[in-house]
């Protein structure tokens, strides 16, 4: 023990010496350092933030949403000023604010607009929340707005409804009564009559009727008027309002005049009368106020009579003008708007801010309806302002235009004459771009309160910089909507679009892309083909140009294969193959491509010029065959498929396909099956198929773990249908029986019968059908095999239908693809996952040649389909499609990945889904009652097989040994998968008139039993006959659960009538505790624990005498022949010279006795071998021990089997060495240990071969070097270690060889300094290392020496 511490220690202190020599720096800090990670938050509506509180602050966040109608939309929120300081929740009452929306927008050129308002008014929300005060000048036009307003429209969506959509409410207040108390007017509540601090109204509207009647507003209504505005409040003045005053017999307009001031309208009021009247006006401008709730925009409207009274919009002013004068062809007439460096004196509508001129009001109280309309969305864009805390932005609209497409040939399809021919052509590539906004909100106090300093006007950001970060930036991207072909014509140079010819003419898309197809074209031509990408908000791109140049000579494409198809097309111009056909499909071939007559590999690029093929170019296919390989699993592990260049399954003839497995913890390799024959597990987990000529089938069976001794197999047989048919009986086996090798089960069947199906361990084995038999290399785990029986004219008639879903172009999902009875029925669900961006396109129902058909119920707008009284095999095709709408966002169609699920019997799976990329998806099934899973089939390939329990009369079946248990994830999904799941039924299903008998033989037993058969007809006969093994016994008999004694010793069992279905159990075990002398003791096969197992005097020939675990004294302990493995195998053979089953004592030292060695031989009965032990197994002994102290040495070792001994130890202290170790195998000893303090140094070892001691170590303290080592082979000590502390020096080290100290350490406290040493570390780093290194040298010496001296003590 001292001697293994000490060397341990030694050890250990090396490791720690080499550690403390690692670089410092590595802190805590720096590693904490190296494992941080960064993390990103998302933005967008999903992760949207709503503004938090902060008080005297108004903080702004929103993002945008498509509206009813389809038009974009910006949803603004943002935080209250101050709460109630009563309730501490809630807006604070005594401090009111209305707020105002600010908008800049960036142009195409980079450059922002100047900040503007926008309204906030929900168009989607009939809520009333745009009030206006219409303030009429007499009686007669009270009602002219409200009847306006109230007019009957029809919806975008076809609906009736009125003109102002329930958006607006009027009110009317005659002029006088404005005049004479505005203010109390303007914030009295229109609908409980109470007087607030607030304004109540968004918009005053003034001038229904011509001229006003000559009325004007008072100095104290003009005053408040102006107030209003500036607390947010919009204001629409109507025809001859404001204008010169007197001009053309209008009265005095002295107070209207203050709005045509640059700080509202912003226009020149002269005196010129009466100018540009019409009946029709045209919508010169775009923007919220044309486009919500009705859509103006570029129209011709027609309006009652009115005109212009000599107003105009000076050049330089930001007033705009919405809508012109014109004929009815929108003719405008005079200077259109926007015209740079003019004056502006013909308009309808303008507005400047919030403050509106309409020209209204001419004909006193006529309208048209497109009038109302204008009047509607007009005063809804005037609200301006808002008590909420919300805003939704109208005016957010994409004025962007998209990226042009890009687009290419896709085919041509000539003509039976090959001169003319139409070109089909794939679009795709086109994508939207946005239009960026800025917003900022105003908060404008809606009173006055002395002394609150804090109650003023607040700002989301003060800053003026659309760009700056504090200013909330959303962009309005309506999404792509289509591609527009404009024309097909011989012009090379781009053309221009007009934007609602293409907004009318779209080719819709089909994710991304779209397809066009021209008209006759004439090969020997060119042609451009002009396309443009339109959005949704109407804007088009740039011209793409698509040129078609086709010549005259005609390529031909030969497919190969026996059909005699030929595909052909024409050649381009430049050579190439116009359009390359799709690549041709062959079953059980795989398409390696196009080849000329020279057998060179051709494509698309490839160029046929006119000289070497004046009148074309033939081509032929070449194909290669493919062999599919199919891999299944039976129990917990992983089994994987591959080839050394990727190929996926099917693989290309030739290849090499390696199958890669490995058990999962606690299982093991039960065995692989090629094609049904057993192969031997490699070590490395692999089976390699080369060269691969034909399909294939891969098993392999994981098990659990057992303990090595015997184990007990069945094989059970099974047949259903028919009678008269036959099967190999069932057998339970020993591990150990040689009938486990090849092992047979053949099947036969009846006159008139045929074999419908054969099962394998629950694996489907019709290529078993033909051959009639199985054969089993080996049997190490359970089998069931199962062969069903039909009547010869039932074989090839079909009972179940298949019916494949399939969805396609979205992500949602769909009911699995089902097997259904004839004459069943199927119900079809599909699910649309993203409503907000996709809908159903098309449910469409095909059968198995790909036609479609019709009957059957469907219903697209709930995506279902059913089918009903099903004779065939059908497939429903459920085609999603991006919304035609305005913000939709779509996932390229490469990214959307499928995975299909099909459930075959009774029971359910997750649906098929189509999930975007990278997302992950979990599919899991469930039997039904009285179901099992049989199968799961993963994307084709790989196949789990139930694991049945290791006692086969448990009879259950557990989960599937897939990953999960009943269900399978799909990670980070990159492709498509597929998953198919088989049930079936976990009894027999019984048959009207038909019965079921099973067999099964119980316990770890060696025996057979009549197979069992489940279709027997009522009042039949069934024998079932069993027996057993040599050393086995029949227990019991049970009969459906009942135990039958008499049948015991029968062998068989006649079932007589059969009226119902059997069990029949037969419980089989070991014969142990056989008394062979009639004694009533056992003599043979004793069980001594209990287990059914025999422990001691096993017979293993049948000839009634023990032979192995032999007991010779009664003490019920073995003796003789000791198997200590459980093999039924002698391991220790006690010395039993003359075989009469007893020991015989050998004395060593009695001449007269045998004096060859026996091997492993126990002498203390202890059941170890403990002297003449063979370790190498060669009949030699390799360790000899003599305990009797007769002067020989008592442990004789030899390590190298050459029959000499190489360890000798003496443990009598005689004086002579106690332990001699050779370590070169030269017969004389290297190491020579003294342990008897003699003054003779006890360990003397020779490190180079040169019979020379090289370490010397005395432990006795006589004042000599109790240590010398000599490390350069000269015979000199190099290392001399004094530990006695006798005032010597304790170590002396010569590190350079030349026999002289280099460094000395004084460890015994005798004041004197260390100083060789530390002048050395002090001065010389190479010094302090070589010291180092030294001590690593004594380390190491000492190591070796303590393990040597170690291993010579433990093998004692």
């Amino acid at each position: 023990m001292k001697r293994k511490f000490l060397l341990n220690f030694l050890i250990i202190s090396m490791i720690l010496n080499l550690a403390t020599s690692l670089p410092f720096g590595l802190t805590k800090d720096v590693l904490a350092k190296e494992n941080e990670t960064s993390s990103e938050t998302s933005t967008g509506l999903d992760g949207y933030v709503p503004p938090e509180y902060e008080e005297g602050k108004i903080n702004l966040n929103g993002f945008y949403t498509v509206g009813n109608d389809g038009a974009l939309m910006a949803n603004l929120e943002w935080t209250y000023p101050y709460k109630n300081p009563l309730t501490g929740e809630g807006v604070d009452p005594g401090r009111p604010y209305k707020y105002r929306m600010w908008q800049s927008k960036k142009n195409k050129d980079g450059s922002w607009t100047e900040w503007d308002t926008r309204s906030p008014v929900d168009v989607d929300k009939s809520d009333g929340q745009v009030r206006v005060l219409n303030v009429y000048p007499i009686e007669a036009a009270k009602e002219y707005l409200q009847n306006w307003m109230n007019m009957k429209a029809t919806d975008y969506d076809g609906t009736e409804t009125t003109v102002s959509r329930g958006i607006i409410h009027v009110y009317p207040v005659l002029i006088s009564e404005f005049n004479a108390n505005p203010e109390k007017i303007l914030k009295t509540d229109p609908t409980t009559h109470e007087l607030t601090a607030e304004y109540q109204y968004s918009v005053i509207m003034f001038g229904t009727y011509d001229a006003n009647a000559n009325q004007d507003l008072s100095a104290a209504s003009r005053d408040e008027t102006i107030k209003f505005a500036h607390a947010g409040g919009g204001l629409l003045f109507g025809h001859d309002t404001v204008a010169y005053p007197g001009v053309s017999g209008v009265g005095d307009r002295s107070y209207f005049k203050r709005f045509a001031e640059p700080d509202f309208l912003n226009l020149t009021l002269t005196n010129n009368g009466v100018s540009y009247q019409s009946t029709n006006v045209k919508v010169v401008d775009t923007g919220f106020l044309t486009s919500r709730p009705w859509d103006l925009e570029g129209k011709t409207l027609t309006i009652p009579t009115t005109h212009v009274l000599g107003q105009y919009v000076p050049v330089g002013s930001p007033t705009r003008v919405w809508m012109q004068f014109s004929d009815a062809s929108g003719n405008v007439s005079g200077n259109l708007a926007g015209t740079p460096g003019v004056n502006i004196d013909n308009y309808y509508l303008l507005t400047n801010g919030s403050t509106a001129m309409i020209q209204t009001g001419h004909t006193s109280g006529g309208a048209t309806l497109d009038e109302a309309k204008v009047f509607a969305n007009t005063l809804i864009y005037l609200a301006q302002s808002t008590v909420t805390t919300t805003a939704r932005d109208s005016s957010f609209i994409d004025e962007a235009a998209p990226n042009k497409p890009s687009g290419k040939v896709a085919s041509i399809v000539p003509a039976d004459d090959l001169k003319n021919y139409v070109a089909h052509i794939d679009l795709s590539g086109g994508k939207d771009n946005g239009t960026d906004y800025a917003y900022k909100i105003q908060a404008i106090p809606q009173t006055t309160l002395e002394g609150d300093n804090d109650y003023k006007e607040l700002w989301s950001t003060s800053v003026e910089d659309p760009t700056d970060e504090s200013v909330l930036h959303l962009t309005a991207i309506s999404g792509l909507k289509g591609y527009y072909v404009k024309s097909v014509n011989n012009n090379p140079n781009p053309e221009v679009a007009d934007r609602t010819t293409a907004k009318n003419n779209l080719i819709s898309l089909s994710g991304d892309g779209a397809s066009y197809t021209t008209g006759n074209l004439e090969s020997g031509k060119d042609y451009y083909v002009h396309v443009f990408a339109v959005d949704y908000a109407g804007n088009v791109s740039e011209d793409m140009i698509i040129p078609i140049s086709v010549s005259q000579r005609i390529a031909t494409f030969n497919h190969n294969d026996g059909t005699g198809n030929v595909d052909k097309t024409l050649l381009n111009s430049s050579g190439t193959v116009a359009a390359m056909p799709k690549d041709p499909t062959r079953e059980g071939y795989a398409f390696l491509g196009w080849y000329n007559e020279a057998d060179e590999k051709v494509d698309g690029e490839t160029v046929f010029d006119e000289a070497s093929y004046p009148d074309g170019v033939e081509l032929n296919a070449k194909w290669i065959e493919v062999y599919r390989v199919t891999v299944g699993q039976r129990g917990e592990g992983s089994v994987g498929i591959s080839t050394a260049d990727g190929q996926e399954n099917p693989f290309k003839k030739g290849s090499d396909v390696t199958i890669e497995y490995k058990a999962s913890e606690g299982y093991r390799v039960a065995g692989v099956w090629l094609d049904g024959i057993y192969q031997q597990a490699d070590e490395q987990g692999k089976l390699v198929i080369e060269s691969i000529d034909r399909p294939h089938t891969v098993i392999v069976e994981f098990v659990a773990q057992e303990e090595t001794s015997p184990r007990y197999y069945s094989v059970d047989t099974l047949i259903s249908g028919g009678t008269g048919n036959t099967i190999t009986p069932s057998m339970r086996m020993e591990s150990n029986d040689p009938r486990t090798s090849n092992y047979k089960v053949e099947w036969k069947a009846a006159d008139g019968y045929g074999v419908k199906q054969v099962i394998v361990d629950g694996i489907v084995r019709n290529d078993l059908i033909s051959q009639n038999q199985i054969v089993f290399n080996k049997i190490d785990s359970d089998h069931q095999i199962e062969v069903i029986f039909v009547k010869a004219e039932e074989l090839h008639k079909q009972e179940k239908y298949t019916v494949e879903t399939r969805l396609v172009g979205g992500p949602g999902s769909i009911t699995p693809s089902m097997q259904v009875e004839a004459k069943g029925s199927a119900n079809v669900q599909a699910v649309v996952s993203d409503t907000k961006n996709y809908e159903i396109e098309s449910i469409k129902i095909y059968d198995k040649e790909g036609k479609e058909v019709s009957g059957f119920e469907i219903n697209q707008s709930e995506g279902k389909a059913v089918l009903t009284n099903i004779e065939a095999d059908y497939v429903v095709e459920v085609k999603l499609g991006a919304k035609k709408q305005a913000g939709t966002v779509t996932i390229p169609e490469e990214d959307l990945l499928r995975v299909d699920t099909t459930i075959i019997g009774e029971g359910s799976i997750s649906e098929s889904r189509i999930i975007k990329r990278g997302e992950d998806y979990t599919v899991n099934w469930e039997a039904a009652e009285g179901w099992k899973v049989k199968e799961v089939i993963i994307d084709e390939d790989r196949i789990f097989y139930s694991e049945k329990e290791p006692e086969i009369q448990t009879m259950s079946v557990r989960a599937m040994t897939t990953p999960e248990d009943e269900s399978y994830d799909f990670s980070s999904v990159e492709k498509n998968h597929s998953v198919k799941v088989v049930l079936e039924k976990m009894s027999a299903e019984e048959q009207e008139g038909m019965y079921a008998v099973d067999t099964r033989i119980i316990g770890n037993a060696g025996a057979q039993i009549s197979a069992g058969n489940h279709a027997l007809e009522e009042g039949s006969d069934f024998l079932v006959t069993w027996s057993v093994l040599d050393d086995y016994q029949v227990e019991e008999v049970w009969i459906n659960g009942e135990l039958q004694p008499e049948l015991t010793e029968a062998g068989e069992v006649l079932l007589e009538n059969l009226q119902e279905n059997y069990l029949v159990e037969v419980v089989v075990k070991r014969v142990v505790n056989v008394d062979t002398d009639d004694d009533g003791k056992p003599d043979i096969n004793i069980d001594t624990d209990g287990d059914g197992k025999p422990d001691i005097n096993i017979d293993t020939d049948g000839d009634g005498k023990p032979d192995v675990n032999v007991d010779t004294d009664g003490d019920n302990k073995p003796d003789v022949n000791i198997d200590t493995d459980g093999d039924n195998q002698p391991d220790i053979n006690i010395v039993d010279k003359d075989k009469d089953g007893k020991p015989d004592n050998i004395d060593p030292k009695d001449p007269n006795q045998d004096t060859t060695p026996d091997i492993n031989i126990d002498t203390d009965n202890d059941g170890k071998p403990d002297i003449n032990i063979d370790t190498d197994k060669d009949g030699k002994p390799d360790i000899n021990i003599d305990t009797d102290n007769d002067d020989k040495p008592d442990i004789n070792i030899d390590t190298d089997n050459d029959g000499k001994p190489d360890i000798n130890i003496d443990t009598d202290n005689d004086g002579k060495p106690d332990i001699n170790i050779d370590t070169d195998n030269d017969g004389k000893p290297d190491i020579n240990i003294d342990t008897d303090n003699d003054g003779k140094p006890d360990i003397n070892i020779d490190t180079d071969n040169d019979d020379k001691a090289d370490i010397n170590i005395d432990t006795d303290n006589d004042g000599k070097p109790n240590i010398n080592i000599d490390t350069d082979n000269d015979g000199k000590a190099d290392i001399n270690i004094d530990t006695d502390n006798d005032g010597k020096a304790d170590i002396n080290i010569d590190t350079d060889n030349d026999g002289k100290a280099d460094a000395n350490i004084d460890t015994d406290g005798d004041g004197k300094p260390d100083k060789n040493l530390i002048g050395a570390i002090e001065t010389s780093d190479s010094y302090n290392a070589m010291v180092y290194v030294w001590l690593i040298v004594v380390s190491s010496l000492f190591a070796i020496v303590l393990n040597r001296v170690g291993k010579s003590y433990l093998r004692r």
